[in-house]
């Protein structure tokens, strides 16, 4: 397991865990990871350090659920993660 899914998966225990990298942008990096209390799997887009305006490490750590391979790209589905179609988020 590589050094940036192990520091996910400590930063985010009780909500994701991190299984795998997906791919790699030149402004962030999206992984496949379950989410715990929706039983789902989705996948976290993470900004990488020099894509954040923060001067704040913590920050390009915030991941983002943006797709739900279950519920499809741009489909909320009654729960609390990403944003739906046309959203400004």
């Amino acid at each position: 397991m590589s050094d940036a899914v192990t520091h996910l998966n400590a930063a985010l225990e009780g909500r994701y865990s991190i299984e795998r990298e997906l791919g790699e942008g030149g402004m962030a990096t999206v992984y496949l990871a379950a989410d715990l209390k929706h039983e789902r799997k989705v996948a976290p887009k993470v900004l990488k350090e020099e894509a954040t305006d923060s001067p704040r490490r913590d920050s390009a750590w915030a991941p983002r659920t943006t797709v739900s391979p279950e519920q499809g790209a741009g489909s909320r589905g009654g729960q609390d993660g990403g944003a739906g179609e046309g959203s400004a988020r």
